[in-house]
């Protein structure tokens, strides 16, 4: 008996002392009998992916064979299996993502972040909710689901990799998402607790908030000013005294509105979670000086024939975002969406459904569905008590915020065929919108009359008039010969102007192109659509130059997410040439603007070459054409940037980066109005990230850029920063993860820039005191906090 338990108690010595295969350094890994290069490709992959989850992840990698697996399996012990952290570490580079040209989206990181909280049944995941996953294509979908129909329910997720047709990309990105066909997360409760904090002089994009209180109190001074350009303008053009008098009042209430709104703070707490897979629920409190609104939402799924019940706060995307998506973002170029009802804890006032929406499904092949929203819209509103356009401010402001009641009502149904032919769905939608104001898009309650550029654009003047509005639309998809795609959405309007989506890809392993054809008619003025686009519908008009306008604050209408009046063609590709060398993203894009017809172009491509471990070099370059309806300035530009990085992976998952971007534009005047003009900027990066212990790390950066006149867009850790003029920047993070429930990320950025400043009438304003000077900088100095805290459970 004696020698039985030395014997049990050495055995457990041995297991409990074996490496753990996600701590173990390189060296360690050519101490045994395998490939350098497979050792290599061992701690590459555990570097980019955060570590080994289980072990059938091994089988990912790279010249990776059953005797090596066998090897490593009795060799090494593997913690992060019995361990949350990869879902902290998933969760936390999902927030990165925002920091991309072509983001996901805030929405789309708050879906995966659920299912990552809580995940899919592998065995009853559909194609539209694997598809919903990031990296998943359409293919991918269904060749999952078509393998479980004809081979029967998975095993383990491991078995995803004998899938045919499934790309490696998709395997890897659908694995963190459902959970192992062994386990049950039946009668499991889990959700998270957050507050997030931001202390910031705000910069909403191009405009800050003290920005725009420069630019009211100059206009309100040269309408004070009867002998002003402006004033006689506006005289000339019909406005009487009376009139001009009542808009500078309005401008003035504006400004004292905006004078006592605090620009450092906000804050927000969110708790969500549910039960099982059939009950969610949450609510999001913010809190700052100019917003505070509760959102909050009850969702009850898959109860008898009931697929999906949502009362609350709510968000739809159908086929492909032409006819219904009301998230707030524009995201350009966007190819891939998340398709369905779902929650919107999100601060979206002026796009949010607020009401209930309803899916149902009959037999797993026809899902109808019924949604209804009650909800305010802003809206510049003119005389007579009439609305021009509906408008959203970051600021509340009594003059527009909630100024139109809106009452949406809509209905639809997907005939989905995954049981036969999985991938192939044929859809249909309908929503009715009523207004409690009439609209008029009236270009001179917006305009400066009489000076050198005019509100002419058709996407304004085309958009839409009257109370009540209808849309509809048709759609269909299908995947054929198992790595071709196909999809279609047309939409229609009641006032006859239609636009058309229809997009294709072909998938293999190491390859995949996608191409998308659009066009939407001038006049197509849908508040929902988010279709696949280059542009925004005001991007690169006069709402871009607060001072062309009767009030500066128009110039917010160029954030509006709907798109651009365009037709175009885009193709975008990424192929795996050599084991070392990808062209991880590739895509040109050639469009009309059909308000102006005139034609556009752009086109970028990066390719990446992997040295042996531990290194990756690349290389990005962007070009771009832009034409643009002017009369007394720049009518086009043509844009050439490029950008080398090279990128370090180091041991204990540390990480080393730099960039260094170089853009040019050439200006071009229109025939016969003088010469055209090159300016140029840069801007240098460098990241480092470290691992001090488990579970907490730092990543610091720093960027030193000059635009000159021009602007340029740098991507942080979380998200997208406007960069003018010249100036240096620095930023620290810090990720803690306390325990497997308790998560913090604190982050500090400090920037000085300087920006030329041109302002109208030769009047720039300095402590309320008018200067007549032009063409000097703004000297701005800028410190950021954050904090993000998570409970997980």
């Amino acid at each position: 008996m004696i020698y039985l338990v030395i014997l049990i108690f050495t055995a457990s010595s041995q297991i409990v002392q074996k490496p753990d295969l996600n701590r173990v350094s390189i060296e360690d890994l050519y101490s045994l009998s395998i490939d350098s290069a497979l050792a290599e490709n061992i701690i590459s992959y555990r570097i980019e992916h955060g570590g080994f989850r289980t072990f059938s992840d091994l089988m990912l990698v790279q010249k990776m064979d059953d005797t090596a697996f066998e090897l490593l399996l009795r060799e090494y012990s593997l913690t992060a299996a019995k361990s949350l952290d990869w879902r902290n570490l998933r969760i936390d580079e999902l927030k990165d993502r925002l920091a991309s040209e072509d983001n996901p989206g805030v929405s789309a990181i708050d879906y995966w972040e659920n299912l990552l909280l809580f995940p899919l049944d592998l065995n009853k995941a559909t194609v539209q909710q694997l598809n919903s996953l990031y990296g998943v294509s359409m293919i991918d979908a269904s060749a999952v689901v078509r393998h479980r129909s004809r081979w029967g329910d998975y095993r383990y997720i491991g078995e995803l990799r004998n899938v045919e047709n499934l790309s490696s990309f998709g395997y890897r990105n659908i694995r963190y998402y459902v959970f192992e066909p062994s386990d049950s997360l039946s009668g499991r409760f889990w959700g998270i607790a957050r507050f997030k904090a931001e202390i910031e002089n705000l910069r909403y994009e191009e405009g800050s908030l003290d920005g725009y209180r420069g630019e009211l109190s100059q206009r309100i001074l040269v309408l004070d000013d009867d002998n002003s350009s402006i004033y006689q303008d506006l005289l000339l053009s019909g406005w009487t005294s009376q009139e001009i008098d009542s808009l500078r009042n309005s401008l003035s209430s504006d400004l004292e509105t905006l004078r006592k709104t605090e620009k450092d703070f906000l804050g927000s707490f969110m708790i969500k979670g549910g039960y099982g897979d059939k009950y969610r629920g949450g609510i999001c409190l913010t809190s700052s000086s100019s917003q505070s609104s509760p959102r909050g939402f009850f969702l009850v799924e898959h109860f008898g024939p009931i697929e999906k019940f949502i009362a609350g706060d709510y968000r739809l995307t159908f086929a492909e975002g032409l006819l219904l998506d009301n998230s707030p973002e524009f995201r350009a170029r966007q190819t891939q969406r998340i398709r369905g009802i779902y929650p919107d804890l999100n601060q979206n006032e002026q796009y949010g459904f607020r009401g209930a929406a309803a899916e149902f499904n009959l037999k797993d092949i026809f899902y109808p569905s019924v949604f209804a929203s009650y909800s305010p819209r802003s809206a510049v509103i003119s005389v007579g008590d009439t609305a021009v356009i509906l408008f959203s401010l970051p600021w509340e402001l009594e003059r527009f915020s909630d100024q139109v009641q809106e009452k949406f009502i809509g209905a639809g149904f997907s005939l989905r065929l995954d049981k036969y032919s999985p991938g192939t769905a044929l859809e249909s939608y309908i929503y009715r919108i009523e207004y409690d104001k009439h609209f008029n898009p009236d270009t001179s309650f917006l305009d400066i009359p009489g000076d050198r550029d005019n509100l002419e654009d058709a996407n304004l003047l085309l958009s839409f008039s009257g109370k009540e509005r209808t849309a509809y639309s048709l759609a269909g998809r299908t995947v054929f010969a198992g790595f071709c795609y196909l999809s279609f959405e047309a939409a229609f309007q009641d006032n006859g102007k239609k636009a058309y989506i229809a997009s294709s890809r072909f998938q293999k392993e190491f390859i995949y192109l996608d191409i998308i054809y659009r066009r939407y008619d001038p006049g197509f003025d849908n508040p929902y659509s988010r279709g696949f686009a280059e542009q925004r519908r005001f991007e690169d008009t006069e709402f871009e130059k607060p001072y062309r306008l009767l009030n500066p604050l128009y110039s917010y209408l160029q954030w509006d997410p709907v798109p651009k009046a365009e037709e175009g063609f885009y193709a975008e590709t990424r192929f795996q040439i050599t084991r070392n060398l990808t062209l991880t993203k590739a895509y040109i894009d050639v469009w009309r603007n059909l308000a102006t017809g005139l034609d556009n172009f752009r086109s970028q491509g990066t390719i990446e070459y992997r040295f042996s471990y531990p290194m990756s070099l690349s290389l990005r370059q962007k070009w771009q054409n832009k034409k643009m309806q002017k009369v007394s300035f720049y009518s086009a530009s043509v844009t050439n940037e490029t950008e080398l990085r090279i990128r370090f992976f180091l041991e204990n998952g540390d990480y080393l980066s730099f960039s260094a971007t170089r853009s040019q534009v050439l200006l071009s005047r229109r025939e016969g109005k003088g010469n055209s003009e090159i300016i140029s900027g840069y801007y240098l990066s460098g990241r480092y990230e470290h691992e001090f212990s488990e579970g907490f790390s730092v990543l610091g950066g720093m960027d030193i850029w000059n635009g000159e006149e021009m602007s340029m867009w740098e991507f942080e850790d979380m998200g997208i920063d406007f960069l003018y003029g010249h100036g240096i920047k620095s930023y620290i993070v810090a990720r803690q993860r306390i325990n497997e429930n308790l998560f913090l990320r604190i982050k500090a950025r400090h920037d000085l820039s300087y920006s030329p400043y041109y302002g109208s009438e030769g009047l720039y304003i300095h402590e309320n005191t008018p200067l007549a000077k032009t063409g000097f900088e703004d000297v701005s100095s800028n410190l950021y906090l954050f904090l993000l805290a998570d409970y997980r459970f």
